[in-house]
């Protein structure tokens, strides 16, 4: 049955970069020549390379509206990190911290929150100039004002607003629990107000599978795809548990990624086998296999999928496009998984029209959140994200 529509046909443009399970890892500025030896070691046929998500490279300092170096970094070392992780499709993120002397979070204050627009400008331009993938903001504090967490947000934001519509990411490095700051209270907003990519704690060796893991995923539940749980690369064992058993708890999970500071993998031992690495690449696996959403640069795209709730807990989708001849759609969450075959479309003068009653293969209800709808045109594939709100 052949059905002609006088609009555009649809395209995906661009696939946004930001993934689910992610695995990071950071570059400190003292242990650069470590860090490249450490990337580029093979562990039993597996490395870094085939595990990692995200580099941050913690290069930058805050100084007002401007963004400094830490120390004399050379452009040349960064362009290394930088095309290491193009060449193996992982994002190389500029990180900006406030260790000056010690935590200093007035001198993060007086950038995010004094000069907030001259600083996003600032590093902007720096992501620009080098070629970076996206930020990682890196600021510790204290317990600190209402005030100052609203700020922090805020800037978050303008990040977002900022970088996003370049293809680039926003990540966020925070406390694993309700105290100093950035915590755990601050994710939800961060997720969902800011829209920033990613969330790494950093509970390191005082958090563990067996103390803390599960509450941090409970704050995290915002977008728990986009969370990261912090391990230390320093030690092979804490709170019990050696690396591979902790490892053994993100897998189980399926939702969460993980977060090692840092890319030396000092501890050694475990840290530098194919045992772990080969669970690490599985976890960066899990996230890469995701449908990825894309963003239309052209308004007439958008007007050619229109969904709508249609139902308690539903939606309908429809499709409209020149010389559709076949047509069939899937419905994913966030973290990839297929949750829905949609084979009762309908034609009609709109276009053609896909329902989907809220439920999963099984017939259960599904929960609140951000799904996938992936449509499958003439053989050509393109997705459009939406929120299931009842």
């Amino acid at each position: 049955m052949v059905k002609k529509y006088f609009m555009i046909i649809l395209t995906i443009i661009i696939i946004f970069n930001a993934f689910s399970n992610p695995v990071t890892t950071w570059v400190p500025p003292y242990s650069i020549p470590q860090c490249k030896t450490m990337l580029q070691k093979d562990f039993g046929g597996v490395g870094m390379k085939d595990g990692l998500t995200y580099l941050p490279l913690q290069f930058y300092k805050p100084n007002g509206d401007q963004l400094v170096k830490a120390g004399n970094i050379a452009d040349s070392d960064i362009q290394w990190f930088i095309n290491w992780g193009k060449t193996n499709n992982i994002k190389v993120l500029l990180c900006i911290y406030n260790y000056i002397n010690d935590w200093d979070w007035n001198a993060a204050r007086t950038s995010f929150l004094t000069n907030r627009n001259a600083f996003v400008r600032a590093v902007l331009s720096e992501v620009q100039r080098l070629g970076f993938d996206g930020v990682d903001i890196d600021f510790e504090g204290p317990d600190v004002s209402t005030q100052d967490r609203d700020a922090y947000i805020a800037f978050a934001k303008d990040l977002c607003d900022s970088l996003h519509p370049k293809n680039k990411i926003v990540t966020i490095a925070s406390f694993p629990a309700q105290w100093n700051a950035p915590n755990w209270d601050w994710w939800t907003p961060l997720f969902n107000t800011a829209k920033v990519d990613g969330i790494c704690s950093m509970g390191y060796d005082w958090s563990g599978k067996n103390k803390d893991y599960a509450a941090q995923v409970q704050h995290a539940s915002a977008a728990p795809s986009k969370f990261m749980i912090g391990m230390p690369g320093w030690v092979t064992t804490w709170q019990g548990n050696n690396v591979s058993e902790q490892l053994d708890w993100i897998i189980t999970n399926g939702v969460v990624g993980i977060g090692i500071w840092d890319a030396t993998l000092s501890g050694g031992g475990l840290w530098q086998s194919a045992e772990v690495w080969n669970k690490i690449k599985r976890i960066r696996q899990m996230g890469q296999t995701s449908v990825n959403m894309p963003i239309a640069n052209d308004t007439k795209i958008k007007e050619n999928i229109t969904i709508v709730s249609n139902m308690s807990n539903g939606i309908t989708a429809i499709i409209r496009a020149e010389n559709l001849t076949s047509a069939s759609a899937k419905i994913y969450d966030i973290s990839g998984k297929l949750v829905a075959v949609l084979d009762n479309s309908s034609y009609s003068h709109d276009g053609i029209k896909f329902e989907w009653n809220g439920t999963d293969m099984s017939g259960n209800k599904s929960t609140r959140g951000s799904y996938i709808i992936s449509f499958d045109l003439n053989g050509k594939k393109i997705s459009k994200g939406f929120i299931l709100t009842k």
